[in-house]
């Protein structure tokens, strides 16, 4: 009988710990936002169980770089299809569980904008006009001019005073 006893309680723990460790105790998620043209931040969303703590945050761009943290940021080429990877790490006192999060992103392609002046080449103190244009929805302008002025007009006209 003592035989019995040892074998059910050996049966009876092996499924305990094998269940602590078969069952992760984190939900892997994120969600990302544009900081520039095809610049993204990413912010982790994962839930961990009760008294897990997440301790580890590793990002795969799917671009061939890699990232860590909770909160990270990368920079694509513009027009690239890759696919975000987050691995999340949850600890409770030296129990530790990994969960898997991906999502496939299209990174936003750089507008073509195209830019004309008149007269070209200009003349020093004579106004020269400038034009952009482009086929995407351009919503603001900078133009810079090279001598410490500039303009956030998408036509705008600029006088030279000096050679440069």
């Amino acid at each position: 009988m003592t035989m019995k006893i040892r074998i059910l309680l050996i049966s009876i723990l092996g499924l305990f710990v094998s269940n602590a460790y078969s069952q992760c105790a984190v939900t892997a998620n994120f969600n990302y936002s544009y900081t520039d043209c095809s610049t993204i931040q990413f912010v982790d969303n994962s839930i961990p169980a009760p008294n897990y703590n997440l301790v580890q945050w590793d990002w795969d761009f799917g671009d061939g770089n890699t990232g860590s943290g909770q909160v990270v940021s990368h920079t694509f080429v513009p027009g690239a299809v890759v696919t975000v990877e987050v691995t999340v790490t949850a600890d409770s006192s030296g129990v530790t569980c990994t969960d898997v999060y991906s999502v496939p992103i299209t990174i936003r392609q750089l507008p073509d904008v195209f830019v004309s002046s008149n007269p070209n080449p200009g003349c020093i103190d004579e106004p020269v006009s400038f034009f952009g244009s482009s086929g995407f929805n351009i919503i603001s302008w900078s133009w810079d001019f090279g001598d410490g002025t500039s303009s956030s007009q998408q036509n705008p006209v600029h006088t030279y005073t000096s050679a440069g």
